[in-house]
């Protein structure tokens, strides 16, 4: 490697900041993290922070898009550490007239995730927003779905003094360790997670999943992905080399589709960044499978997206529903419980 970053510091293998502290140092400089690295993501493009000024996102010049020259690494106990591929601020650097062997390459900014309880995630997978936009996505042991931004304007409460780096959680209720989410690049505010015996689909304003699959017998769930062109696709990769392909406009009890397409099982899916009909799947025995798929698994047809979004708010106003009405129940049902004793101690007060 031309450069690598330094063996922890031990005066940083305790550090852990509270989410005023981080925000309150402009400039925390770390050399590794402190547990197993779960992503490495360069930002998404367009997105750069100012080192000066770290919480600042930086805005183009003449509104341009341009990549980032800045990556984002996150480890397993939910740290964020942001470096930068320009090793100097000067504007004439020049990789070549740098010494690399005399540089300690750190992170700029440090970010420490914490539970309520002030204790620390568990993260096991992660995803950047597909937007230009300063959200991670992280997915827990305990089932837990977090959304952090590292954008100071969007982290800012009322009090300008206090800052929340976490801007939302979801709970799946099945405490299975998510392995893989993703969010929805026509809709960003759905979000795809799967544990290995099934996916959900979260969304932004509901607490919990909005939809379940039926969970998998005799086999697990090693990854999912989005259609990249129709919102209503999901692929599935299984262990047992299966491709499930479901289809929410069409039905929502089984998969529409089946392919068997390793004997190994399947480990990772992606897609052409502009060839939506090209996919790519990675299986266990180290093969990769180049597939072409067919016009109605990635060509948007009419009316489409508005089906899919009637089943999302379908799914929402039912969350909503029975949350009402389950917090009716518990209201009546401790309205029952004082009225008892009342009665209780009124029968007392006679005797």
């Amino acid at each position: 490697p031309l450069i690598a970053s330094h063996l922890l510091e031990p005066n940083s293998a305790t550090q852990n900041l509270t989410q005023v502290e981080v925000f309150s140092k402009k400039n925390f400089h770390f050399s590794s993290h402190r547990s197993p690295i779960k992503s490495v993501n360069f930002l998404p493009n367009g997105v750069s922070l100012d080192k000066k000024n770290p919480f600042s996102v930086q805005s183009n010049e003449n509104g341009k898009s341009s990549h980032s020259d800045q990556f984002i690494s996150v480890s397993e106990d939910g740290q964020m550490l942001f470096w930068d591929l320009n090793l100097n601020d000067k504007k004439d650097y020049k990789t070549g007239e740098i010494d690399l062997s005399k540089i300690v390459f750190k992170a700029f900014l440090s970010l420490q995730l914490f539970k309520p309880d002030q204790s620390v995630y568990n993260v096991k997978c992660v995803s950047l927003s597909v937007l230009q936009g300063t959200t991670v996505l992280m997915g827990t042991d305990d089932g837990d779905l977090v959304s952090a931004s590292y954008h100071a304007n969007e982290c800012c409460r009322e009090d300008s003094s206090k800052y929340d780096i976490i801007k939302g959680t979801w709970n799946s209720n099945s405490k299975l360790t998510i392995i893989n989410i993703q969010q929805n690049s026509q809709i960003p505010n759905l979000i795809l997670a799967t544990n290995e015996i099934s996916f959900q689909l979260y969304f932004k304003e509901v607490g919990f999943p909005i939809f379940t699959s039926t969970p998998i017998s005799n086999t697990k769930i090693s990854c999912v992905k989005f259609s990249p062109t129709r919102a209503s696709i999901i692929f599935v990769g299984r262990e047992d080399g299966m491709l499930d392909i479901w289809d929410l406009n069409d039905q929502t009890e089984i998969s529409s589709q089946q392919h068997l397409i390793s004997a190994t099982g399947i480990s990772s899916i992606e897609f052409h960044s502009s060839k939506s009909h090209l996919m790519v799947i990675g299986d266990r025995d180290g093969a990769v499978h180049l597939l072409y798929l067919p016009q109605t698994y990635y060509k948007v047809y009419k009316s489409e997206e508005k089906f899919f979004e009637s089943f999302i708010n379908i799914s929402v106003n039912k969350y909503h529903y029975y949350k009402k009405e389950y917090e009716s129940l518990e209201q009546e049902n401790n309205n029952d419980k004082i009225n008892r004793q009342n009665d209780e101690e009124n029968q007392r007060l006679k005797n």
